[in-house]
């Protein structure tokens, strides 16, 4: 596994206006595994009642990575961390 990504990423919450972006990227990235519908409702609902459940890899101001987090007295758990075809690899994505 490469650890060195090709461009700058930036992690940070995501936020009402990443959400078009995080189910696109998902929906590229969807594992065959994955059984809980993506829907824009959805996320909405997560983030306006945990503004930093839904973080964000952002290279060039565009989202390569998504992860949804649930985190309890300082520790987290991922439940979903698809990243951009071309990120895969990279070390880019919290998932990788």
């Amino acid at each position: 596994m490469r650890w060195m990504a090709a461009h700058e990423v930036t992690i940070r919450a995501g936020g009402a206006g990443d959400l078009d972006a995080v189910l696109d990227l998902w929906a590229h990235a969807r594992s065959a595994a994955a059984v809980t519908a993506d829907t824009q409702e959805g996320l909405l609902r997560l983030i306006q009642r945990d503004a930093g459940a839904l973080l964000v890899a952002c290279a060039e101001e565009r989202v390569v990575g998504a992860l949804i987090g649930r985190g309890t007295a300082g520790a987290a758990t991922c439940t979903d961390s698809p990243c951009s075809p071309s990120t895969a690899g990279t070390g880019s994505s919290a998932g990788s």
